[in-house]
């Protein structure tokens, strides 16, 4: 993994797009010209350690791309990355876990599943009893993109899956089925 990012973002210039670009010689296309033939030195010199990603937008002129190149930017630089775990370093986080609601004045459980590549994440009664799919992100960190919630697992000293932690900070026993 790096810690090195780039987004490229480029508008098109009345109404040219790359090849017109790429050919053109007039001096108001040379910033245009710089932006594509550094996107192919990236390209031929296949950077390892630094991740990059380019955008061509015919739709956007000079005076729009900023704000929308921006915005992709940010969400390519800070997008959840993630790792994989396999089938047998998942089902160690399978099981039934407990929290007592206070707020309610009753026991809540949940149950976590272990997929080929994922966990679920299947509560009792919350949220309707709806399903959530988490990805791994660390060796005990899981990211559910649809939901955008984060689980922390927290281990014994043995080794074994002893909680987790569910918006960072309502812990969850695991508990025998």
């Amino acid at each position: 993994m790096t810690s090195k990012s780039l987004f490229l973002g480029l508008a098109s210039t009345n109404g040219m797009d790359t090849t017109n670009i790429r050919k053109s010689t007039e001096d108001v296309t040379l910033h245009l010209r710089s932006i594509l033939s550094f996107k192919s030195l990236l390209e031929k010199n296949n950077n390892k350690g630094f991740d990059w990603d380019f955008k061509y937008y015919k739709e956007e002129s000079h005076g729009s791309v900023s704000f929308i190149s921006l915005y992709d930017g940010l969400n390519y630089i800070f997008r959840t990355k993630y790792i994989d775990l396999s089938s047998n370093q998942l089902k160690a986080f399978e099981g039934k876990y407990h929290m007592f609601d206070v707020r309610q004045g009753r026991d809540e459980y949940l149950r976590i599943i272990a997929k080929s590549d994922h966990l679920i994440l299947k509560p009792d009664h919350l949220w309707d009893g709806m399903e959530m799919r988490f990805n791994s992100v660390s060796d005990l960190s899981f990211y559910c993109k649809e939901m955008r919630i984060y689980l922390e697992f927290a281990k014994k000293k043995n080794g074994n899956v002893a909680k987790l932690l569910l918006f960072g900070s309502i812990a969850w026993e695991k508990v025998s089925d």
